[in-house]
């Protein structure tokens, strides 16, 4: 399962969209402002039963070789 997320520089998503379109819908894109980026990236497998809220409040980005790449949030 693709998700398109927006993040900031630490890594917290502002925002999550799922990319699936349906044929006949509009596609969507989110819009980055400064200090923020725009990526498509897979959602690890054991979230991907998972809705979008709840992948949203428990993952975050981390940039592995050069990539975006949805990770766990680390206890506070």
């Amino acid at each position: 399962m693709r998700v398109q997320v927006l993040y900031d520089t630490e890594g917290n998503l502002v925002a999550l969209s799922g990319t699936a379109v349906e044929e006949g819908q509009p596609a969507h894109q989110l819009l980055a402002t400064d200090g923020q980026e725009v990526a498509e990236v897979e959602v690890p497998a054991a979230y991907t039963e998972s809705t979008l809220p709840a992948i949203f409040n428990q993952l975050r980005v981390e940039i592995h070789a050069g990539q975006p790449t949805l990770v766990a949030r680390k206890p506070h």
